[in-house]
């Protein structure tokens, strides 16, 4: 399924990866827990659940709105209306990584 991508220090990208929950625990390197949301795109953004235990806690990515911070990569995976997670239309997933992007950068992560 297309996802994006954000990884610490590096701009989004888009990509395909499979439907599994293992793969998704596979991109932000262990269990997921969802860090964000953006409801405009029926968007779920997936972290690493034991990042900030992890020693030493994994790397700094951004700061959302509400002044947490979000450690290590992160997956950003489209819902439909029956809860399951589907592929992004490469339109919603050009718009998900430019949102991710400009939120990152207006922030001052790199």
């Amino acid at each position: 399924m297309r996802v994006v991508i954000k990884e610490p220090g590096k701009p989004p990208h888009i990509t395909e990866i499979g439907e599994r929950l293992e793969e998704l625990q596979a991109v932000v390197g262990g269990y997921i827990e969802v860090v964000t949301s953006m409801p405009l795109f029926d968007v779920v953004v997936y972290g690493n659940e034991e990042a900030r235990i992890m020693s030493p806690p994994l790397p700094y990515n951004f700061t959302k709105i509400d002044g947490t911070t979000i450690l290590g990569t992160v997956v950003a995976v489209q819902g439909n209306d029956e809860g399951e997670e589907v592929s992004m239309s490469e339109e919603t997933a050009m718009h998900v990584a430019m949102v991710l992007g400009a939120f990152t950068d207006r922030l001052g992560a790199s």
